[in-house]
């Protein structure tokens, strides 16, 4: 028996948004997401759907898309068929003490419809799947720093600097199990000259990679 699906509030406020939608704002929500680049920057994608977007206020829209998306992730991750899939959604839906009310006049032909439409799109299938591949690693990197000074070298008399060095301290933050952490390393001169040609040689197998991509016709996901 699958485990049951449990939508939080914002997602039936998203849910709410969307069975509200007039056709042409929905069309033309469906026909931007179509259109948008992939991006693993889940921001920078809403921000583009977002300048296609006219018909829908802008909140909403916001709210909407975080619903939509995290609906796509979920799906991916449950392994359920599609149709098994939708009905959870449903019930959840109708079964839901706090917000079942704001469903209580929905025609649920016409939504489910709707929501067959949103999960028909191939780029937001594609992505919700890269993201679920993606955090299968334990740790997920969110962003870096690198912090540099000069550090004074004393000899025996300690009121007096005989030399002076500069340091580097790397600063990597990352995600690991819900949480976001952070991991200090020193750095000499060498090690950044090392660092630099290993992130060099990287994005030139990337490079060559996204070639063999664009020969196939394959859809990229940018980050």
């Amino acid at each position: 028996m699958s485990e049951k699906l449990r939508i939080p509030a914002e997602g039936f406020k998203g849910l709410d948004i969307l069975q509200g939608l007039q056709p042409d704002g929905l069309q033309e929500l469906i026909s931007a997401l179509i259109r948008v680049p992939l991006s693993f920057d889940r921001e920078k994608f809403f921000s583009a759907v977002q300048q296609e977007v006219k018909l829908i206020a802008l909140t909403d829209l916001q709210i909407l898309l975080r619903t939509v998306f995290s609906l796509h992730v979920t799906y991916s991750y449950s392994n359920r068929k599609l149709d098994t899939f939708l009905d959870d959604v449903i019930k959840a839906l109708k079964e839901n003490d706090e917000f079942g009310k704001q469903f209580s006049k929905t025609d649920w032909t016409k939504f489910r419809s709707i929501l067959e439409k949103l999960f028909s799109i191939d780029s937001l299938l594609c992505l919700s799947k890269a993201v679920d591949i993606v955090s299968e690693h334990s740790r997920i990197f969110t962003g870096s720093r690198v912090l540099t000074d000069i550090r004074p070298v004393f000899g025996s008399n300690e009121s007096q600097i005989s030399a002076l060095f500069v340091s580097h301290n790397l600063k990597l933050e990352y995600f690991e199990n819900g949480e976001e952490r952070e991991l200090f390393v020193a750095l000499d001169d060498e090690d950044i000259e090392s660092l630099i040609e290993t992130l060099q040689r990287s994005q030139k197998k990337a490079k060559a990679i996204k070639a063999i991509v664009t020969v196939d016709k394959l859809p990229y996901i940018d980050n």
